[in-house]
C-alpha cells in the first residue's frame, strides 16, 4: 500500500511563542517515523526546515524550491520514501499570470507569492508510476484563489492527458467546501477524497477545525482510507492544522 500525508506545519513564527516549531520539530519527526507514508507534502517549508527534516529523515527525498524570486522562502515541498519510490521528473511553477517567473503572483493577492510543486515518480515493486502534487493558495485573494487553483488544475488535466496515470492533489486551499471556489474541484478531472473529514485547520486548538487541507485524486475515493491527525503533547500541537494522511488499499 503507498500513502500520502499533506501537513501545513507552520513557519517558524516568533509570535507562536511555546507553539514555536523548534519545540514542535521533534513531535513531528517523530509522527513521520511512526506512520512513515511513502509521501510528504509540507506546505509553509523554509530551508532550514527542509534542511533540518532531511538530516533526520535520510530515508526521504525532497523537492521543491523556495516562492520568492531568488528561490528563497517557504516551499510547498514534496518529499518521498526513496526505497519505495524514483523520482523521474519534478517541477515547481508559480501562481500566477507568468507561471515560470521566480517571485510572480496575481495583482489581487497578498505580498505572498504562491506555487505549486508537482513530481513524477516510479513505484520500484510495482513499476507503476504516479504524479503528486502539492501547493498552497492564497490566504487574502478570493480571486487569486480561485485563479491559482484553476492552474493548479489545469496542469494535473494537462499531466493525465499526457500519461494516463493516478494523480494527487494535495494542499492547503484556504476555503472550505462551503466557498465557491470548490466547485472547480467538482468540475474538474479530480474529487476531494477528504470531502467528509470535519476540519483541520484550528489554530493551535483555539478554534473549532475549519477544513481547508486537501487530498485531490483521479482516483475512486472507496480506494482509500483517511486518518486526520489531530495531536498535541504537553498542551502543544504539532502544527495549527491537522495533518491529513490517506493510505491507498488498492495500490
Amino acid at each position: 500500500m503507498s500513502s500520502i500525508m499533506t501537513m501545513n506545519i507552520r513557519y517558524p513564527a516568533p509570535e507562536d511563542g511555546p507553539h514555536h516549531l523548534i519545540y514542535r520539530l521533534p513531535y513531528i519527526i517523530n509522527l513521520v517515523r511512526d506512520a512513515a507514508p511513502d509521501f510528504l507534502c509540507f506546505q509553509e517549508m523554509l530551508p532550514v526546515t527542509k534542511d533540518h527534516l532531511s538530516q533526520s529523515l535520510p530515508e526521504y527525498g525532497f523537492l521543491g524550491v523556495g516562492r520568492e524570486k531568488n528561490l528563497s522562502g517557504e516551499s510547498c515541498t514534496i518529499a518521498y520514501k526513496k526505497s519505495s519510490y524514483l523520482c523521474l521528473a519534478e517541477e515547481t511553477f508559480w501562481l500566477s499570470p507568468t507561471p515560470y517567473v521566480p517571485g510572480s503572483r496575481y495583482a489581487d493577492q497578498s505580498i505572498c507569492p504562491r506555487v505549486c510543486t508537482w513530481g513524477k515518480f516510479y513505484h520500484h515493486a510495482s513499476g507503476k508510476m504516479l504524479y503528486v502534487m502539492n501547493t498552497h493558495l492564497d490566504h487574502e485573494g478570493d480571486d487569486a484563489r480561485k485563479k491559482g487553483l484553476s492552474l493548479v488544475l489545469s496542469k494535473a488535466a494537462q499531466l493525465i492527458a499526457t500519461y494516463s496515470l493516478p494523480l494527487f492533489i494535495t494542499g492547503d486551499f484556504n476555503f472550505q467546501p462551503a466557498d465557491p471556489a470548490y466547485q472547480l474541484i467538482t468540475a474538474s478531472c479530480v474529487q476531494d477524497i477528504t470531502a467528509d473529514i470535519p476540519g483541520s485547520f484550528h489554530a493551535y486548538g483555539r478554534l473549532q477545525n475549519n477544513k481547508i487541507d486537501y487530498i485531490l485524486t483521479n482516483q475512486p475515493k472507496d480506494a482509500f482510507d483517511l486518518e486526520v491527525l489531530h495531536q498535541a503533547r504537553g498542551g502543544i500541537y504539532y502544527s495549527d492544522h491537522d495533518f491529513i494522511h490517506a493510505v491507498w488499499k488498492d495500490d
